[in-house]
């Protein structure tokens, strides 16, 4: 969940590995929105990008999302999310 308040909540649920909670600050100042992604592609992004920051753009709470690494000049690509 992205908060008005420049942080997200970020949550997970597995039978294998259990629940997971973390809160993390980010750059945001809109409305607290609710997006759910399965948490495999996330991991795929993450894992292949090599900065530290990363952007996630969407629309809105059920349109597909936009990951891409951010000051990675040398990186010219966009990473899908649906």
């Amino acid at each position: 969940m992205l908060e008005a308040k420049g942080k997200v909540e970020v949550t997970s649920s597995s039978q294998e590995f259990g629940d997971a909670h973390e809160v993390l600050v980010v750059d945001y100042s809109g409305p607290q929105v609710q997006v759910c992604f399965n948490a495999g592609y996330v991991i795929d992004f993450l894992s292949a990008v090599e900065t530290e920051r990363v952007g996630l753009e969407f629309k809105d709470e059920v349109s597909q999302a936009l990951m891409r690494p951010v000051g990675a000049e040398q990186y010219d690509y966009l990473y899908v999310i649906m």
